[in-house]
This record gives structure tokens, sequence and C-alpha cells, in this order.
């Protein structure tokens, strides 16, 4: 099994996580969207959106997620309750606030190119990748993309295939507005066209959504180790070359081809886990006894790595929903941002 190559970052010129956020959303991303959106109607008033007030509309977004505020209209609140929060007496006011989440435009195709670049300015992957979804709650009825999963959460969402640094980094996710939104298989395939300029050996891990175990062989023969879950009600599909006839019947349940690595631990017998990472032997004396082991190791901690950005965005992510479904996007891909600035300031040491 190769060593993991370690992962450097670029972020040396940053004293605080806000100067690694506002890296991420660009001064082009941010005048594009003002450059978007038509004049704001305020009260009687009308007026162009700047990139100074769009960055006081994010920050009250943050801070609503923090906070935890359904309500937006209790930030302004001068009641019995009152919410007191960094720079509020600067702050946008409130139809300030709802004329830029009822009308904020911009061109999801441009802004998704510019943040990813931006992702990928300051974070070179190292060995191990985590390809997923990742998933925007939506609750419009214009919005013409949302995705519908009774089995996730939020089952009305923006839904994306995207790709992890072993640290849980957002790399790279698809964008959701395209005309045709790549198939599962066709995301990983284009993910690993990025992966091709990094100049380093990649490891690649999904579930079962996303490849059979007979696609490991094409990423393999484009340079790529990679592991997979398997659907275990599709065996005979994934193991055409009959490997699955020849699983033991022990414990963990191992049978290898030249490239391919079969696996199934207490699964009704059923394969759990493909893998081009080993080639293992049924002999539980030997030393790969110990490395396959290692594979279903790194499965579990890869995947959930990716299932931990996940829980940071949704964490805080703001409660409530805004009229505008471009702005509900908008708020998710700056979390995304947010999310990303947490991992590498607050989970990993800065000398990393």
């Amino acid at each position: 099994m190769q060593k993991k190559q370690p992962i450097h970052r670029y972020i040396n010129d940053f004293d605080a996580p806000v100067q690694f956020l506002n890296s991420l959303f660009s001064p082009a991303i941010l005048q594009h969207i003002c450059d978007q959106t038509k004049p704001l109607k305020i009260s009687d008033k009308t007026r162009k959106l700047t990139p100074i007030d769009l960055k006081k509309f994010f920050g009250l977004e943050l801070m609503r997620g923090i906070i935890g505020i359904r309500n937006i209209e209790t930030m302004w609140s001068t009641g019995e309750i009152s919410i007191k929060y960094p720079g509020k007496e600067n702050s946008l006011g409130k139809n300030h606030w709802f004329s830029i989440s009822n009308g904020v435009n911009f061109d999801p195709s441009f802004v998704h190119c510019k943040l990813v670049e931006e992702f990928k300015l300051h974070l070179v992957p190292g060995y191990n990748i985590t390809i997923d979804e990742i998933r925007i709650p939506c609750h419009h009825e214009a919005c013409p993309f949302k995705n519908h999963n009774r089995d996730k959460p939020d089952i009305w969402a923006l839904e994306s295939k995207c790709m992890m640094a072993e640290n849980g980094f957002l790399l790279d996710f698809i964008n959701p507005c395209q005309n045709q939104v790549p198939t599962p298989t066709e995301a990983v395939f284009q993910f690993t066209e990025y992966l091709k300029t990094t100049n380093r050996h990649h490891h690649l891990v999904m579930d079962s959504n996303f490849l059979s175990a007979l696609d490991l062989l094409k990423l393999y023969d484009l340079g790529f180790e990679a592991t997979v879950s398997c659907k275990s009600n599709r065996p005979s599909f994934i193991w055409k070359d009959g490997l699955a006839h020849k699983l033991p019947k022990s414990y963990t349940r191992v049978c290898s081809s030249e490239r391919l690595c079969c696996m199934c631990t207490n699964n009704n017998g059923k394969p759990k886990i493909a893998t081009t990472l080993c080639v293992a032997k049924d002999d539980e004396s030997s030393s790969e006894v110990k490395e396959r082991r290692s594979v279903l190791n790194i499965y579990d901690d890869l995947k959930g790595k990716a299932d931990h950005f996940g829980q940071l965005y949704k964490s805080q992510y703001p409660i409530g929903h805004h009229m505008n479904w471009l702005c509900t996007l908008l708020i998710g891909w700056f979390y995304f941002a947010l999310t990303n600035s947490y991992i590498l300031y607050v989970i990993l040491p800065r000398n990393e």
C-alpha cells in the first residue's frame, strides 16, 4: 500500500480566516453579482448593489447562522427581544436586506467556475481523494434544478457531486444548474481530468452511487487507484468475471484477480468493498490480512471526512430560506467557502 503524500497549503499570507474567506469569494465574483443584479428598490428609492453591500449581506447571513435565527426580522428587533452582534450598527437595514434577498441575480456557471478555481488555488490534494454528494436545502417551487431524495434530511435540495481532499477540504463540486448535469459516473471521470494536472498519484474513494467494481479497472488504466462500496443487490452485475463465486466463508471474505480485490464483511455473503489498492490473498496467516483490514478502515475514515464537511456546513447554515432560489444557491456556496476556511484554520494546525 503506497504511503500517502503530504498535503501542501498555500495560505501563509493570510493572518486570519476572514482573509482566506475573502480570497475565495473574490472581487471578480462579487462584481459579477453586482453587475448582474438590477437596481434594487429600497422603500421609494432605487440603489445599485455594490460589493460592500453584498459583503454586509453575507455578514448578516453568517451572523444569522451562528445565532440560529429563523425569522430574519428578529435581527433588527428593538422590542423585548433585541439581538446584539458585532457590527450591527453598520449593518444593512431591513428593507435593504430584503431587496437584496429577493433581487440578487448572477450566472451560476460563472460564479461556480470562479469559486472552484479559488478553492483549488489554496490546496493541492495529497494521495487520498473522496467523491461524494453535497446538498443545499431548497424549498422553492420555481427552482427548476432542485433534487428530491426522501432518504436525506432535506428531501428537496440543490444537489452536487463533490470532490474532497483527505482533510475534508472541498476541492470541486458539480454546478447543479447546467443544462446537462453529469451522471455520478461521468462526474467521477470529470474530476479525474483535474487530478491528472496535480502531478501526483491519487487514490479515489466513493460509495456505490458512483461506480460499479468493474469501473475501477477503467480508473486503474488511467493511473488511479480506487476503493468503492458495492451495491449489495447487484453482485451478478458487479462480478461478471466470476469473482463473487470465489469468496471464501470466513468473517472477512476476500478474493482477487490480477488488478481487482473484492471484500465483504458480515454482509450476507455479498460483496461490500471493491478496491484496486491491493491484491489480497485468502490466507488468514498471511501478512495481507492486516492490509485488507486497512482498506476497510481507509474507506470508513475518508468517507467520514466527507460526511464531516456536510455536518459542519449544515451546523452553521442559516435556518430559513430566501424568496429567491438563486439567493439560496449563493448562500449555500458561501457556506461551502466558510466551511473550507474552518477546516484549514480551526480543525488543522496552522503550521501543518
